[in-house]
């Protein structure tokens, strides 16, 4: 199972993702941090939260 850590990337486009990477997104009070789902390279369409893509794990 995937956890929060410190070390959580934060999600940026045209970056290559791997199923079961976190990453965390900047949500304006803190930080959401997501499950990569499937390998994909991000991109707008594929950002989080797409369900596609990320699974919400919680916030930091």
């Amino acid at each position: 199972m995937a956890t929060i850590g410190n070390a959580t990337r934060i999600w940026e486009p045209n970056v290559q993702w791997t199923a079961n990477s976190n990453c965390a997104v900047w949500n304006g009070r803190g930080v959401d941090v997501y499950v990569c789902l499937r390998d994909h390279t991000s991109s707008g369409s594929n950002a989080p939260p797409n369900s596609t893509y990320w699974h919400y794990l919680g916030a930091r």
